[in-house]
């Protein structure tokens, strides 16, 4: 841990790469990883003191499939986690900082703010990740354990139609959790200026 954290009550999403850098900014950690995830590829913390760290490890599904999917208890894991943190500063990361961290983000910012107030907590989960295409499942997960009555399906739901990116990303991500050809990134369609989202665009194009 070190002197300069993050103030209280902060929630920072973010890639694998960024979350190596910033690690010890905050007093808790949210990792997730992929099933087959090599560990040299994991977030690590090599001395102590060290922020409270859990780990979730399913692939990146936006509905059952194959692979390993997100569960109920998942995300039962990852609210109670963020309630006891609530006073803290909280670093939520999966790969590329796309989907499985950012749909954590949007449920641990809905619990905060409350009922009612759904697309104002995936406004600000977009704020701090614009580009964010949260997980489906995980999404869905949180909605039923908040009592939210399909609010926030409804909000990803909204946000998928208006955005080229986030089907983009999704039809991306299924074929490659399919082992089909890379779909590229059609000329028409803008990615969010990030350099984990460029890295990963320019990886389909040479793969």
């Amino acid at each position: 841990m070190t002197d300069d954290l993050m103030p209280p009550g902060t929630v920072t999403i973010a890639s694998l790469s960024r979350a190596r850098r910033i690690k010890r900014r905050h007093t808790a950690v949210v990792s997730f990883e992929n099933p087959e995830q090599s560990h040299n590829k994991r977030l690590q913390f090599h001395r102590q003191p060290t922020p409270d760290h859990i780990r979730l490890v399913f692939d990146d599904l936006d509905s059952p499939g194959d692979g390993v999917a997100p569960t109920r208890s998942d995300v039962e894991a990852v609210i109670e986690f963020g309630r006891r943190h609530v006073g803290g500063s909280l670093l939520i990361h999966c790969n590329a900082g796309v989907a499985r961290s950012t749909a954590a983000g949007f449920v641990l910012l809905a619990d905060r703010m409350g009922e009612g107030r759904e697309k104002e907590a995936l406004a600000e989960t977009l704020r701090l990740r614009p580009c964010a295409v949260p997980n489906h499942m995980i999404v869905a997960f949180g909605d039923a354990i908040l009592g939210r009555s399909g609010a926030m399906v409804a909000a990803v739901a909204e946000l998928d139609a208006g955005s080229a990116w986030c089907r983009w990303r999704r039809e991306a991500n299924l074929r490659a959790m399919r082992g089909e050809r890379p779909l590229m990134l059609p000329a028409g369609v803008k990615a969010p200026e990030d350099e984990d989202v460029s890295a990963m665009v320019e990886g389909l194009r040479f793969r």
